[in-house]
């Protein structure tokens, strides 16, 4: 009896050996998958990497912390992503304080704030605006609040609008395109100033921007034409002639005579765009203002709203040695008959500028008239 109770114990402390073993090599194998997919991560592989670490799980979370806390280089900027697609609460503190931490890479903080935007959740929305407001690059601050943004919570608004007078164009550059896509009524103030940015980018995203939020940007829009900033000015006047705003049409011939060429020409093609009975008589007028180029914006107008009404008073003006020619290309433009003659007559000399804008608008309205028939 106690033979065959030695031999069970044998049979057992082998069995037991061989499975510890089994476990102890499984462990071994796993681990050395886990590091060689971390070692993907800085490759062009990286991306297949990321996912099977992800399948993996908890396991590679301790890893990829080690990884991280390198401080730089792909594999860290990396292992920050699969971090934040793990998830876990290990995982997400590893994240949460790569991002809080200046001494690692900027690169490695950016991705943190990415990995945060990933998740969407309002967890994290402390800590993205802290690196908002504090971080020290440019970069980190572009990220967050791109990740600002996929959250779009109430609470992401103002730190948002507060983005756009920071330092760096592309940090407000992306604050401006986010508020753009969340919309928050509190915002268009904000986008209005943005119209008078140093950054050209910029100019031209808040113009469209405005433009999504309806009717109640109009009377803001109406007192930044009287603003000292040309370029409040000049986006001011793009939005209303775009909008159509019938109230925009007196303020707007008053731009005509701006000092600054850029405002001029915007708030013609605003009138252009308009196309109001009211502007009409306005512009007129203006064909005989003493400064050349006010008349000039004002016959451009003419032309571009095709007014019939103003046919007998361009004729008049293609005498006019500084911008008979643009009475010409109007007169073009509108295609009146009662033109043909008068146009013909400055043909004669086709060395000069109005002749040469004669022979264009006659050729215009022959085509026209081809074309109608």
């Amino acid at each position: 009896m106690s033979k065959k109770i030695c031999v069970l114990s044998i049979l057992v402390f082998l069995l037991w050996g061989t499975a510890f073993g089994l476990i102890q090599g499984g462990e071994s194998e796993k681990d050395k998958k886990i590091e060689e997919l971390i070692g993907n991560l800085g490759t062009r592989y990286w991306e297949k990497a990321a996912d099977e670490l992800v399948k993996i799980g908890e396991a590679a979370v301790e890893p990829l912390i080690k990884t991280v806390n390198i401080g730089s280089g792909r594999p860290s900027e990396n292992a920050i992503l699969v971090l934040g697609r793990i998830g876990t609460p290990k995982a997400m503190d590893a994240v949460v304080g790569a991002l809080k931490n200046q001494k690692f890479n900027h690169r490695v903080r950016a991705y943190a704030a990415m990995a945060l935007g990933d998740t969407e959740s309002e967890d994290h929305v402390v800590s993205l605006i802290e690196a908002l407001q504090t971080d020290s690059h440019w970069w980190v601050r572009n990220f967050a609040v791109g990740s600002l943004g996929k959250i779009g919570s109430e609470r992401v608004i103002d730190p948002l609008i507060e983005a756009m007078n920071d330092e760096n164009p592309y940090v407000r550059r992306a604050a401006v395109s986010v508020l753009g896509e969340l919309k928050p009524d509190n915002a268009f103030l904000s986008l209005i100033g943005a119209l008078g940015d140093e950054d050209w980018q910029i100019r031209l995203q808040a113009p469209e921007i405005l433009l999504e939020f309806g009717d109640e940007i109009e009377e803001p829009l109406l007192e930044a034409l009287k603003e000292d900033n040309k370029w409040i000015k000049f986006g001011a006047a793009n939005v209303l002639g775009k909008i159509k705003s019938e109230k925009a049409v007196i303020p707007l011939i008053g731009l005509l005579n701006d000092q600054d060429r850029a405002v001029r020409d915007e708030a013609a093609v605003a009138l252009a765009r308009i196309n109001s009975d009211m502007a009409v008589q306005p512009l007129l007028d203006l064909l005989k203002h003493e400064i050349s180029y006010v008349r000039e914006e004002a016959a451009w107008a003419l032309g571009e709203m095709k007014a019939n009404d103003a046919v007998y008073t361009l004729i008049q003006t293609l005498d006019d040695g500084d911008m008979g020619w643009m009475a010409a290309v109007s007169l073009g433009k509108i295609g009146d008959d009662l033109a043909i003659g008068p146009l013909k007559k400055k043909t004669a000399d086709q060395d000069s500028r109005v002749g040469q804008a004669a022979a264009w608008a006659l050729k215009r309205m022959k085509v026209e008239t081809r074309n109608d028939t």
